[in-house]
């Protein structure tokens, strides 16, 4: 699974060149999509931002080695039930996702679980639309408070999360990561901001 500090570790690159009449589709997942997920977890264990999912020389064979264990069954957990995900198709092709866990403890929050988007695809919004996509599925399961993890050095991600109302702990200067907070989801002025993100697109 990919490591909590990835949350939205790819999400954005705007100096990149955009691609030009790339028209993505992002949806709620399946579980029939998962080896999609699969595959697009692997690709960011060994892409060169694998930094931002823990990956680290000591580690890297270990993970990928956990990573291609998971098989169908326990994939379909992940996009089933009371979790969900979200996945970007450009054409045929599965260009990125994003995870969302519910979890339980205290009075219950979602957990941003994680997020990629490849490479060539970046800088075209396409990362902020299956973050705030993920928001949106988020309201209309009830709302409520919303954590995610990143890395302290992925600043374009923090960047992201800061635009919709994701807060950072006081102590955040973390050489390793922290978590950031989103206490309503359905604060109005968000529900705003996301529903204008998502007509932008």
């Amino acid at each position: 699974m990919v490591y909590q500090w990835s949350l939205v570790s790819n999400f954005m690159n705007e100096n990149l060149p955009n691609i030009e009449n790339t028209k993505a589709r992002v949806e709620i997942a399946t579980p029939a999509d998962w080896q999609e997920f699969k595959n697009l977890t692997l690709e960011a264990y060994t892409s060169k931002d694998s930094w931002k999912f823990g990956i680290t020389e000591s580690n890297k064979d270990k993970r990928l080695e956990n990573e291609n264990a998971m098989g169908e069954i326990e994939w379909e957990k992940e996009l089933s039930g009371k979790n969900f995900g979200v996945l970007s198709r450009v054409k045929d092709e599965a260009v990125g996702m994003g995870l969302v866990e519910r979890r339980e403890d205290g009075l219950g929050y979602w957990f941003f679980h994680s997020g990629y988007l490849k490479e060539k695809y970046r800088g075209q919004g396409i990362g902020q639309e299956m973050f705030v996509r993920r928001l949106k599925e988020i309201l209309r399961r009830g709302g409520g408070k919303v954590v995610l993890a990143v890395k302290a050095a992925n600043k374009e991600s923090i960047s992201l999360a800061e635009k919709f109302g994701f807060e950072k702990p006081a102590d955040y200067q973390s050489e390793e990561g922290f978590f950031m907070e989103l206490k309503n989801v359905s604060n109005p002025d968000l529900i705003s901001k996301i529903n204008e993100a998502l007509d932008e697109r």
